[in-house]
């Protein structure tokens, strides 16, 4: 059985409505996303224009080849902006509207959606992972896996809050996934699993690691497996490479070479930092995700889970180890662990046999206990990605009272928690500035409340 219709399109409706209402955007490495989109409807191409004059200073996020302005982040990204760019010209031809609506809304309406079917295709996934029990009570576990991955983690207070690549990755993985669990059944669909995995390489370079775990994993499976695998990741890969060839002059741009990516001396500190700083932390941003490792080991002790979540575990770690070498592992202004959260969706994958555990437990007593701690986790994120969506003072973080790309320490800082910033603000700047849209910088500059990008200083803390 499959969940209806009415049921997947009201999911959608309210995850979509949710995130798209909410205030706060975060217009800084997606600056050029809309612009390229916009030229891909209106000229065909991902150019941005001509160069500047020589010695003149090249437009943010961009970059020159022969003459032509492209792109520094993955141009991928603009292709899951596209639909909303279409309409929304659309409706400004017919008259249906008078202007075209802001860069800021563009993106945030577009990644809302992105992350309302990555909700759609996880419940799916929780669904193929509870093999047993009566339909509808599997169901509600799945639709509220969806929600928890909506609302309790940073698909909600990053993902959405403008076409960062996480929101397409968080998607090409979770239909990627999908399809590999078909493919027990379908043995086609694992075409479709190497073309999921391969977009997820196109939108975000380091989804080579998921990639290549599953392409190394289903060598020791079926031989009819690796062709059809391949043959999904070629049909993607080719026209990527293509559109570089002729734009870029080269297989892939600077960013996918790791150009930047030269390591540091405080690995240990970044490995720390991305689990459990109160600025960047894992745990404490999606503390839902520490029931990952509680559902492993029952998956594993139940035969629940089968050989591909073993796979999701490795593409975790690997991720924890990638993201905590990169020189600056924070992640620049953006809010909790931005760069962790394109693996949430395998997180919370994991975690089902735990979840499904609480509620098929018999002793009513440990079964309420769990329970109780469980809905705490899921609340804590709530309030705590409730924050990062809403709340100005949650990215004004990363630039008062000291940028925190000048001093990383202080994602450390206990005594001003970027967790707790929004709830702070209130108390320094009141809520009606607390909800006004912040945090979008570049097109559609912030109203300017007294502040840089119309941040104010914290009244205390450092």
């Amino acid at each position: 059985m499959r969940p209806s219709v009415r049921h997947r399109l009201l999911l959608l409706f309210v995850i979509v409505a949710l995130h798209a209402l909410s205030t706060n955007a975060t217009v800084t490495d997606s600056y050029q996303v809309v612009p390229v989109a916009q030229n891909i409807v209106h000229h065909g191409t991902i150019a941005l224009g001509h160069a500047p004059a020589f010695g003149d200073q090249l437009p943010l996020n961009t970059e020159q080849h022969h003459g032509v302005l492209y792109p520094v982040f993955p141009w991928t990204v603009s292709l899951f902006v596209l639909p909303v760019v279409a309409v929304v010209d659309a409706a400004h031809g017919l008259g249906i509207v008078d202007h075209v609506p802001a860069d800021w809304w563009i993106q945030v309406m577009a990644m809302s959606i992105v992350v309302g079917l990555t909700a759609l295709v996880l419940e799916t996934v929780a669904l193929q992972v509870m093999r047993r029990g009566r339909f509808r009570e599997r169901l509600w576990l799945a639709a509220l896996v969806a929600l928890v991955f909506a609302f309790s983690t940073s698909a909600w207070s990053t993902a959405s809050r403008s076409a960062w690549q996480h929101g397409p990755s968080m998607l090409c993985l979770t239909v990627g996934l999908w399809a590999l669990l078909r493919s027990e059944y379908r043995a086609g669909t694992t075409a479709i699993a190497g073309a999921a995995f391969a977009a997820a390489y196109c939108v975000r370079p380091t989804n080579i690691i998921t990639l290549g775990l599953v392409g190394v994993w289903l060598l020791a499976r079926p031989r009819a497996a690796v062709p059809r695998f391949a043959a999904g990741a070629v049909a993607v890969l080719g026209p990527f490479v293509l559109v570089n060839l002729f734009n870029y002059r080269g297989l892939v741009p600077a960013y996918f070479r790791g150009n930047t990516f030269t390591g540091h001396a405080t690995v240990l500190t970044a490995l720390a930092g991305n689990l459990v700083s109160p600025g960047r932390g894992l745990f404490l941003f999606n503390p839902v995700v520490l029931l990952a490792p509680i559902g492993l080991v029952i998956g594993i002790r139940r035969r629940a889970l089968r050989e591909p979540f073993l796979v999701l575990a490795a593409a975790v770690v690997a991720q924890w180890l990638v993201i905590s070498l990169f020189p600056k592992w924070w992640g620049g202004w953006s809010y909790g662990p931005r760069f962790f959260s394109d693996v949430i969706p395998f997180l919370l994958v994991l975690a089902v046999p735990a979840a499904a555990a609480l509620f098929d437990s018999p002793r009513s007593g440990a079964k309420v206990g769990a329970l109780t701690a469980a809905g705490a986790l899921v609340a804590a994120g709530f309030v705590v990605n409730a924050e990062g969506a809403l709340m100005r003072s949650t990215l004004c973080w990363n630039l008062t009272p000291r940028a925190v790309d000048a001093q990383p320490s202080r994602v450390w800082s206990w005594s001003n928690p970027q967790l707790l910033a929004g709830l702070r603000g209130i108390a320094d700047n009141g809520l009606r500035y607390e909800l006004a849209r912040g945090g979008a910088i570049g097109h559609d500059p912030t109203p300017d409340d007294g502040g840089v990008y119309g941040c104010r200083p914290f009244s205390t803390g450092t």
